[in-house]
């Protein structure tokens, strides 16, 4: 796919600088800058193996060991 992108002054010396760094080439460094972006920025999605879990059918439900807990002693920030 090709398209145009118009960058600023300063954004297009700042990549052009980078591209001498780097040793590469201007399209492979915007190449690499829009897939980091994009899956910086695209939310996250669990793994299909995970999805399709079904749980263990001889476990016992977590819910199951709630009575044992202790009541929450932890100290409040503001007492009344």
């Amino acid at each position: 796919m090709n398209f145009n992108v118009y960058l600023d002054a300063r954004l297009g010396k700042e990549l052009v600088n980078f591209c001498e760094f780097s040793h590469k080439k201007r399209n492979a460094v915007i190449r690499d800058a829009l897939e980091f972006y994009i899956h910086q920025v695209m939310p996250k999605t669990w793994p299909k193996s995970i999805l399709a879990f079904k749980g263990i059918p001889d476990a016992e439900p977590f819910e199951s060991s709630r009575d044992e807990l202790s009541s929450d002693n932890r100290p409040t920030l503001f007492e009344d």
